[in-house]
């Protein structure tokens, strides 16, 4: 994957968790995710998701993704996203 579309694919995860947090959930489903962004190839999809694993972006647990500190503010979330 190009990295312009990996950061496309970080933009969205953002605005996902912005989406999460406006109906009251902390995180997003992994599968639901890949449904919505069917355009990108799922396993480009999952490698772009491990690579901000790794940066401390992200957590990923049983399917659920949820953002670290680091993610809250890279994503320009509210603080409370966490409470």
């Amino acid at each position: 994957m190009e990295p312009q579309n990996d950061e496309l694919l970080v933009q969205k995860l953002c605005e996902a968790f912005k989406e999460a947090r406006n109906n009251g959930k902390m995180h997003v489903d992994l599968d639901e995710f890949h449904k919505q962004h069917s355009e990108f190839e799922p396993n480009a999809t999952l490698e772009v998701l491990k690579k901000e694993v790794q940066k401390g972006i992200i957590e990923i647990d049983n399917k659920i993704i949820r953002p670290t500190p680091l993610g809250i503010e890279r994503c320009k979330l509210d603080k409370s996203f966490y409470s």
